[in-house]
């Protein structure tokens, strides 16, 4: 067995849909964003107000290396923007089975409206500006998603239900495939 990465627009439930996977199919879990907060010990969006964008990005692909390179099989959520640098490409379209997940954009504004944690690249108040700058960031990013994809999920048409058995389903059957340069 190998790893599983989720790639996705911010929101779309990557990191909740990864955590119930990793327990069915009996991997570890890990957020790539998370591990970036505590390498740098602050949020997120503080790391882009005080440190910028770059640094971000950087400790990003340092932290999706080191995941990347674990022994044991991993479910990593990654953060919406990772599918950005060419060398974090190469290593999941090498080094992992890629989901992208992807969901309905309405919806994943309404979620992120809600939610107390802000996102640094997607401004806080009206439902309809989140919306879009959300279509704006998908527009730019589709064919990066397209480009690393082994499998993509609509979590919308498809259920989180269905979206978690998948994964789980992925990280079982990974080392089949996983770094396949058939794949690609």
């Amino acid at each position: 067995m190998g790893h599983v990465a989720l790639v996705g627009m911010m929101g779309v439930g990557k990191s909740s849909l990864a955590r119930k996977a990793a327990r069915l199919g009996r991997a570890l879990f890990r957020d790539s964003d998370a591990v970036v907060s505590q390498r740098m010990s602050k949020p997120i969006a503080d790391i882009f107000a005080e440190d910028g964008e770059e640094a971000f990005r950087e400790m990003e692909h340092k932290v999706l290396s080191d995941l990347l390179e674990h022994h044991e099989p991993t479910i990593i959520s990654t953060g919406g923007g990772a599918v950005l640098r060419e060398d974090n490409r190469l290593l999941l379209n090498h080094r992992a089975t890629v989901v992208w997940l992807q969901g309905d954009i309405s919806a994943i504004a309404r979620r992120l409206a809600n939610s107390p944690n802000p996102r640094p690249l997607v401004p806080r108040g009206d439902v309809s500006e989140m919306e879009a700058t959300l279509s704006r960031l998908l527009a730019e990013r589709r064919h990066l998603y397209e480009a690393v994809a082994d499998i993509a999920l609509d979590v919308s048409e498809i259920g989180q239900a269905a979206a978690v058995e998948a994964v789980a389903g992925a990280i079982r059957d990974s080392g089949s495939f996983c770094g396949s340069p058939s794949n690609h």
